[in-house]
């Protein structure tokens, strides 16, 4: 398995290499300890943009099972998430959301952790021409393949200023179908619960407020607020699980909030005088101003 991820990283690495030019921000060699860390001047990230990639050029101790973390004024910088070390890395990618590089240009970049070796800290372009609509909350990738989670710490959710602004989360993968599965999680335990995609009948599948669509899913925050749920347990995270099932192993891109209407059927819906809503624990429809239920049928 070393040796698969190994040949996996390579590649992905020789495609990163050739596609961008990178410009060196640190060099030297400094072995990071949790008092012993790496600090880059807030002028380092005077002209970055979102989308841009930080790569670090690393060598892990063997046996080594600690976290790397990137920090500013003694906080998690948001948008990042948590990665334990793996002694076959040869380098770390980190890609900057909007509000990490604006923490970064007022506090600049503290890369922390434990028992390994940093050599090199390129800045590239990285995803900077390919964003997608929307703020982003986290973006990378993550190779998703059976029950993989991705773990999103809370400062990305705690720089959101104005949530009222939003309709929905949407996630972005590079899964060609609706197959796949996505839980959504502040903690393992049942209060921790946000959402999942996968309703147990036709009525839950009507009122879940995760939606499956071909290469990303949405969450209603007009149902639920992610936050809201992370408080209540006292998370530190956004927990995504993810499950490939009938397809093929794939990465996970982004995670965006969507302001106004999310989706092409909330457009269509719209336009036809459409309006889904619920009434005392049922759904209804109200076409044009008539009453329906769920099947359509007039009430």
């Amino acid at each position: 398995m070393k040796n698969n991820c190994r040949f996996l990283f390579a590649i992905a690495a020789l495609a990163s290499a050739m596609s961008v030019s990178a410009t060196s921000i640190w060099s030297g060699s400094q072995d990071v300890h949790w008092d012993n860390t790496i600090m880059l001047e807030a002028s380092k990230f005077a002209s970055a943009q979102a989308g841009n990639k930080i790569t670090v050029t690393l060598s892990v101790n063997d046996g080594t099972n600690d976290a790397i973390e990137f920090k500013a004024n003694g906080k998690k910088l948001p948008g990042t998430r948590f990665s334990l070390c793996q002694d076959w890395w040869e380098t770390y990618d980190l890609f900057m959301t909007q509000d990490m590089i604006d923490s970064c240009k007022v506090y600049g970049m503290e890369i922390c952790g434990d028992n390994f070796t940093v050599t090199n800290i390129d800045l590239s372009e990285g995803k900077a021409a390919s964003m997608k609509e929307g703020k982003a909350i986290w973006t990378g990738y993550f190779w998703v393949d059976s029950w993989s989670t991705l773990e999103v710490f809370r400062e990305a959710l705690d720089a959101v200023k104005d949530w009222s602004k939003y309709k929905t989360m949407r996630f972005y993968s590079e899964c060609p179908t609706t197959d796949n599965l996505i839980f959504l999680l502040a903690n393992w335990s049942d209060a921790g619960v946000i959402a999942k995609s996968e309703p147990a009948t036709d009525e839950e599948a009507e009122t879940n407020p995760l939606k499956r669509y071909e290469g990303y899913a949405e969450l209603d925050l007009t149902k639920v607020n992610p936050l809201t749920i992370i408080n209540n347990v006292a998370s530190d995270r956004l927990m995504i699980q993810m499950d490939k099932q009938g397809s093929a192993a794939f990465n996970f891109t982004d995670v965006v909030l969507i302001e106004g209407s999310s989706t092409a059927l909330d457009k269509v819906q719209a336009t036809m005088g459409v309006k889904k809503v619920m009434e005392n624990g049922r759904m209804v429809i109200y076409h044009d101003g008539i009453r329906h239920n769920v099947l359509g049928t007039r009430l």
